[in-house]
């Protein structure tokens, strides 16, 4: 019986695609050639480990050229932004607090105020030379004047703060977990609205550490699903069918949105491999084409310079196994030619990238 090269579950005689992740059985073979080892093997974790981190050198894969979507299914390349929680919108105005009863207290409030926009980085809030001054005259409504003043400029750059962390936040949960940041969003945005601003300035500092350690943390999971869209795009633009491979690619997001990143991993980068390899006998039919017409231009003269550069790329960033790279490489180079080619009848197979 076929055995999965990325769940090492064996699929009964007949089968398709293996019942646990959904990777076709005619791309065991291809998976299995990449990764080398199956995953019973000590090694495979080794070898999948390597796989990632040479699918995560890669920069953003350009926006495929052509216009509308594929004519036989939904894109997966480009994935609607998650919406943001209704609990995590700001609905309240924070008000100042009452007058202070004592002189001592405002100024305490002043200077606390003070210290907050600092300890949390809020550009521009301080006191000029006068109003310094001011501060040290014994005045209460002076000095109440002064606090409102603070108030509002602190609880201002404390949303704006929270404001800039929800796109962050949004972009996480399209392929990572948000519980705990949620968490810390949702009591910053409480405080903030309760006019509690230390409160909330100390969650909202927490939050954006909690992002930046869970963006460092999944970054190889977001280059997967990118890598991975673009190459059931890809295959989709030559004429193809990536169904085959979209099993584990669904499979990865499910684990990764359950805070699985391992599992993720793992499958994303099967389903890399998988699309790749439904993707390159399509490529390889184009690139002959595409070596011919080159010929035909350069033996009239035409300089070609431009397109052997991104073909070159091409090359290179097919044998690092930078999918996305060879694709990105692949359009320009297709781009460079057209600028220097004829135009060509429709193509009864299908638009090309």
């Amino acid at each position: 019986m076929p055995v999965c090269p990325s769940c090492d579950v064996a699929s009964e005689a007949g089968a398709l695609a293996c019942p646990t992740c959904g990777l076709a059985v005619e791309l065991f073979d291809p998976v299995r050639q990449v990764v080398g080892v199956p995953r019973s093997d000590p090694r495979y974790a080794e070898q999948v480990g390597a796989l990632i981190e040479a699918l995560g050198n890669l920069a953003l894969p350009a926006t495929p050229e052509g216009g509308a979507g594929p004519s036989n299914g939904g894109s997966t390349a480009a994935e609607p932004p998650e919406p943001v929680p209704e609990d995590l919108r700001i609905h309240e105005v924070p008000l100042p607090p009452p007058v202070a009863p004592e002189i001592d207290v405002a100024r305490r409030r002043i200077a606390d105020y003070l210290d907050l926009a600092g300890r949390t980085g809020l550009d521009g809030i301080s006191l000029d030379p006068v109003t310094r001054e001011r501060v040290q005259v014994d005045d209460l409504a002076t000095l109440d004047a002064i606090e409102r003043d603070l108030f509002v400029r602190v609880s201002a750059g404390l949303t704006d703060r929270y404001e800039s962390l929800l796109p962050r936040r949004t972009a996480l949960a399209s392929f990572g977990p948000t519980e705990g940041i949620d968490a810390r969003l949702a009591a910053g945005r409480g405080h903030l609205e309760a006019g509690e601003l230390a409160a909330s300035g100390e969650r909202l500092v927490e939050a954006s550490d909690a992002l930046t350690a869970a963006e460092t943390e999944w970054a190889p999971v977001r280059t997967l699903l990118i890598e991975a869209r673009t190459l059931a795009e890809g295959v989709r633009r030559f004429g193809g069918d990536p169904a085959g491979a979209l099993g584990p690619l669904q499979e990865g997001e499910r684990h990764a949105k359950a805070g699985e990143r391992a599992p993720a991993e793992n499958l994303l980068t099967t389903a890399t491999i998988g699309l790749w390899a439904l993707l390159n006998p399509l490529l390889t039919r184009d690139l002959a084409g595409r070596v011919a017409a080159l010929k035909e231009l350069k033996a009239g003269g035409v300089e070609v310079g431009p397109v052997m550069t991104e073909m070159l790329a091409f090359n290179r960033a097919v044998k690092e196994r930078r999918y996305a790279d060879a694709i990105a490489a692949y359009q320009r180079a297709g781009s460079a030619l057209r600028t220097i080619a004829p135009p060509d009848p429709p193509d009864p197979a299908g638009p090309r990238i």
